[in-house]
């Protein structure tokens, strides 16, 4: 392990009250009372449909920005979730 990853997670790790040799066998016992890591461990995938549909939101996104359009983080959640909830206020 690196010492810059090491000595970040001791220092968390001692703001919470433990120490490196604690933590990893807390680590190893949630293995065994998970049977298997003790948090999700997996990829993401998604279908063409979904890739497609991103690549088109990207692609409007820069030309938005070389067109000088400039939209508010509310605005853009909100027009996010309603392409990805398949609503259309357009």
């Amino acid at each position: 392990m690196d010492k810059t990853t090491k000595d970040q997670a001791t220092t968390i790790l001692e703001k919470i009250g433990l120490d490196p040799s604690t933590a990893i066998r807390m680590f190893f016992k949630q293995i065994i009372v998970q049977d298997g890591l003790p948090f999700a461990a997996k990829t993401t995938t998604i279908s063409d449909h979904e890739l497609t549909e991103i690549k088109q939101i990207l692609l409007q996104s820069r030309q938005d920005v070389l067109n000088g359009d400039i939209y508010d983080l509310k605005s853009i959640k909100s027009d996010y979730t309603d392409r990805l909830s398949g609503s259309n206020n357009d």
